[in-house]
């Protein structure tokens, strides 16, 4: 194989003189300055270069050109009427734009720097691989039909936008790429061959796409500065919260959530599942004010904790109510079997009577109004009053002898009634995601 170097100090080459200048086999360009005469115009000067490439890869198999450690002085641009073919750069400096409408069959970027916009908008990319790249300005990447793009290692200074086609995604890999501003992916229908892996996903925006099938491995997010969230706060901050575009696109974030919570459910990773439920639930009761919501979260901590449920539900049936009831009132009923020796005809007979002896035990504004029961009687009468409220005991058991008397006590008891329930309720269901899981 043929391998033509052409490596000096400092070397300055325009770009007429490459591709007038290109071999059949492997050219190598090492630590020049490509730059362009200013009697030239770029594009037509970038068209040139393309022909030749081509011309060159159809006749020759083995024709590469590599450009290594170089600095490209003038802006990049290749039409939609060329192909680029076997050309990759290699721990080089872009100073000006670069903007690539052609259809791209093998080509990469290796530890190089783009200072300026980045544009890739083209029908088909055959293989393209970005790797070791940082991205100063913004940079967007389109294209209606992929068979293998890998960005890896890619630092994403300035906002980032990848709009593909539906057909065709054979191979498309994001690895260990950072994104530092904000990222769209919007409007995509993404299938089983697109791949985060050790992303940071925090300033990522999918909304309005279908990404149930990706495969997202080992990417992180900061759930508290999630860009979908604060793109939408920023765009409507004086609108108010019923305007109906505002709610649409709340609900577009609610669907990107749920299927984030799908996609880490199937994929075993529970923390990042459970973090997209409770972000799913808490933008859905702002939506809808459901106080069901309200209640999800503060009982359950949206379904997620079923511990914390089951220490509400304790504490209301245990103390939260019979605390209430104390302080309010409620009313004891004392069976007492009463005797006594009657005359009845000359004849005196022992008589047996039941009696009823109605006990009050209140301790608001007093003490106690017991009539002598202790503290620990009295919190025993009201557990039972709280159980019986609570639990389908039956009355019969002694249950019975305990009601509520005062207004304020009816009402606390009706609505234990109501929330034991829901407690109960919220418990199985979080108990249920834990035994799903």
């Amino acid at each position: 194989m043929e391998i033509e170097k052409i490596e000096e100090d400092n070397p300055k080459f325009s770009l007429k003189n490459i591709y007038e200048n290109l071999s059949a086999g492997v050219n190598v360009y090492s630590g020049a300055k490509i730059y362009i005469n200013k009697n030239e115009d770029y594009q037509d000067e970038c068209q040139k270069f393309a022909d030749k490439l081509k011309a060159l890869s159809e006749s020759n198999s083995e024709f590469m050109l590599y450009f290594t450690a170089c600095e490209i002085e003038f802006p990049i641009y290749f039409n939609d009427k060329i192909e680029l073919n076997k050309l990759f750069f290699d721990t080089s400096k872009f100073l000006d734009n670069v903007t690539i409408h052609c259809k791209i069959l093998k080509s990469g970027f290796v530890f190089c720097e783009f200072n300026k916009e980045f544009l890739v908008n083209t029908d088909s990319v055959d293989d393209l691989e970005i790797t070791d790249c940082t991205f100063s300005q913004d940079s967007t990447f389109q294209s209606k039909k992929i068979s293998r793009i890998v960005f890896r290692n890619i630092i994403f200074e300035h906002n980032f936008s990848f709009i593909v086609g539906t057909t065709s995604q054979q191979d498309i890999l994001f690895e260990e790429c950072q994104f530092l501003m904000p990222t769209f992916f919007h409007n995509l229908n993404l299938d089983k061959y697109v791949k985060f892996f050790k992303c940071d996903l925090t300033k990522c925006s999918f909304v309005g796409s279908n990404i149930q099938n990706v495969e997202f491995a080992n990417c992180r997010f900061k759930f508290d500065q999630l860009i979908d969230e604060i793109l939408l706060k920023n765009k409507f901050i004086n609108i108010n919260s019923k305007n109906e575009n505002f709610i649409i696109e709340q609900r577009n974030i609610v669907n990107i959530y749920r299927q984030f919570e799908i996609i880490f459910d199937n994929q075993k990773d529970y923390k990042i599942a459970g973090e997209f439920h409770k972000k799913r639930y808490k933008l859905e009761g702002k939506i809808s004010k459901n106080p069901i919501n309200f209640l999800y979260k503060i009982f359950s901590n949206y379904g997620e904790s079923y511990g914390l449920c089951l220490f509400w539900l304790l504490v209301s049936i245990f103390i939260v109510f019979p605390g209430l009831y104390l302080l309010n009132g409620i009313n004891y009923v004392e069976e007492i079997k009463e005797r006594r020796v009657e005359n009845i005809n000359g004849v005196y007979r022992q008589v047996q009577e039941d009696k009823k002896n109605e006990l009050p035990i209140q301790y608001w504004n007093t003490l106690a109004i017991n009539n002598g029961y202790k503290f620990h009687n009295d919190y025993g009468l009201a557990l039972a009053l709280s159980l019986n409220n609570s639990l389908p005991f039956n009355k019969e058991y002694g249950f019975k002898k305990v009601d509520a008397t005062k207004e304020w006590t009816i009402g606390f008891s009706v609505f234990q009634r109501i929330l034991i329930p829901i407690l109960a309720t919220l418990f199985i269901i979080a108990l249920r995601r834990k035994f799903k899981r």
